[in-house]
């Protein structure tokens, strides 16, 4: 008994010796290189969210974060404020300043960049500087990584019942459709077809977020066989233009659902564009490209997982949107001819190597490309803007 104990520990003993020669030979061996450390998703720290009756998942108020790229990317700081928006704190005063509400997904959260570097935080400080814009003004930013237009559109009809917008802008993208087409199997909807709130008793998690590793999880020989087993089941993984697994369903060129995908995410901007309408603000919509539309070389440690070529896609979700702008007679700002020149003239790049959202040059090209839009939207001088709240 004693000497098959004896040969289990040692077995063991050699087992974990085995282990722990591998993971410093890995580490070693991986030292410059972050192709292991993980498949290009992106995801938000599980303690940056909760878990939220109607859009299935929203930051937590108050709480706040340091969380780095595991491709070494970025190391950014989150800080959510008591609405749960990725923003300062409200402060009422008893009068208010001109007030922009910008909704939509990770473009418009910043993903990857620091609150001061987002083109929300940019462009009003550049509003604030013209003579005929209020010194004061606000833009709010609403926008959350895993939203489509669905949840944007609730979470926009929930702010507008409490903040006096002067201004809604939606930022949109093709990565909207496939998240609405899974968040809507799961909704309550009207007779229109748009979304009211999750069903009763669904509960979607937090499918954006994630949960603080095991201590095994954290090892770069777990994260080197997770990769390598990621790779080889990529292609099962990723089935092309299925919108239930496919989160670019809706930005190749190949997918004969095109048309509708688009139609279901358009419709729930449109009833967005209606409230702000009925409340007599203006509403722009903003169409911002992925990065495969863009260059042949951005994003290019990301795109071999989702099966993109290394060349420059077309956006057949353009005329679709310039489309729905003219019928709907919303004002549309386009950005991929911007977008393509950018890329071409700049070493930089305007996409992060391996997630599929602006770096700093892109947040600061999307400023020059909005501020004209934005002035002249806005109510001029310090009369108008100052009117009172109760609520901010």
């Amino acid at each position: 008994m004693a000497r098959k104990l004896l040969t289990a520990i040692a077995v063991l003993a050699t087992l974990a010796s085995i282990l722990v020669v591998a993971e410093l030979w890995v580490r070693a061996r991986y030292a410059d290189s972050s192709i292991i450390l993980g498949t290009p998703e992106i995801r938000l720290p599980a303690d940056l969210v909760q878990y939220d009756p109607v859009l299935g998942t929203h930051f937590r108020p108050n709480s706040e974060k340091f969380f780095a790229s595991p491709f070494d990317e970025f190391n950014v700081y989150y800080q959510i404020n008591e609405m749960s928006l990725r923003d300062s704190g409200m402060i009422s005063t008893g009068t208010r300043p001109p007030l922009v509400l910008f909704l939509g997904d990770a473009f418009v959260e910043g993903w990857g960049v620091m609150p001061e570097v987002t083109f929300i935080r940019e462009l009003q400080r550049k509003l604030r500087t013209l003579d005929d814009v209020n010194i004061s003004t606000r833009l709010l930013n609403a926008g959350m990584t895993g939203f489509g237009a669905a949840q944007s559109y609730l979470l926009g009809e929930r702010l507008l019942q409490n903040l006096e917008a002067d201004a809604i802008v939606f930022v949109y993208t093709s990565l909207m459709p496939a998240i609405d087409d899974n968040f809507l199997r799961n909704a309550e909807l009207n007779e229109n077809g748009v979304a009211i709130r999750l069903k009763n008793g669904e509960s979607m998690g937090s499918p954006n977020s994630t949960d603080t590793p095991s201590p095994l999880e954290q090892t770069t020989l777990y994260k080197l066989v997770r990769a390598k087993l990621d790779a080889k089941t990529a292609g099962g993984a990723y089935p092309l233009g299925d919108p239930e697994r496919d989160i670019f369903a809706a930005a190749r060129e190949s997918t004969a659902s095109l048309e509708r995908l688009h139609e279901t995410s358009l419709a729930h901007v449109a009833a967005l564009a209606r409230i702000a309408n009925e409340k007599g603000i203006p509403f722009v919509l903003v169409h911002v490209p992925l990065p495969h539309q863009v260059a042949d070389d951005e994003w290019s440690g990301g795109r071999s997982d989702y099966q993109f070529d290394a060349r420059i896609y077309d956006t057949p979700e353009a005329p679709i949107i310039e489309q729905f702008c003219a019928t709907q007679k919303i004002q549309c700002v386009m950005t991929t001819s911007m977008f393509r020149t950018l890329a071409e003239e700049r070493s930089s790049r305007v996409y992060f190597r391996y997630h599929h959202v602006l770096t700093a040059v892109g947040h600061r090209a999307l400023v020059e490309m909005l501020l004209s839009t934005l002035q002249s939207i806005l109510p001029t001088g310090d009369g108008e803007a100052n009117r009172l709240s109760s609520t901010y």
